[in-house]
């Protein structure tokens, strides 16, 4: 079997009495890298060591990702429907999740698109988590979009 050190500089190959008498004297276990080469790679390190450094790496891998999450606001939202809506993108943020802002327009709205854009910068103006535009105000057919993220310190 391939021998790896502690320091991952190969050994070079042994025997398996000749690996476990080299890991006996240096205080250390094998651990099985992969059985799958042709001959078999082990690594002397410290078993519970290995163990712990195992489950952090799953651990790290099963972190939720950053989520996206969206909002839609209408060109004649009410304030108090506006300042729930901000409440609820603060929680978000806080939570570290992307946040979309879409403010839909119907019929004539869309011919007014600078006064969805003051709506929408009123919109921004009510979130109290300082934050960072990802993108800047798009406009797509029948609504305006932005995304927002939360600033990291």
């Amino acid at each position: 079997m391939r021998l790896v050190g502690v320091d991952g500089a190969q050994r070079g190959v042994f025997s398996v009495q000749e690996a476990e008498k080299i890991a006996h004297d240096e205080g250390l276990d094998l651990v099985l890298v992969t059985d799958k080469a042709e001959i078999p790679v082990v690594k002397l390190a410290d078993y519970n060591k290995f163990l712990y450094e195992q489950k952090k790496e799953l651990k790290e891998k099963k972190k939720p990702k950053q989520q996206l999450k969206e909002i839609k606001i209408s060109f004649t939202e009410a304030e108090g429907d506006m300042a729930r809506k901000a409440k609820k993108i603060d929680e978000f943020l806080e939570e570290g999740s992307v946040v979309q802002i879409r403010l839909t327009m119907k019929g004539r709205q869309r011919m007014h698109a600078e006064f969805a854009q003051d709506k929408l910068r009123i919109f921004l103006e009510k979130v109290t988590i300082p934050y960072k535009l990802v993108n800047d105000i798009k406009k797509e057919n029948a609504f305006l979009a932005v995304t927002i993220a939360k600033i990291n310190k």
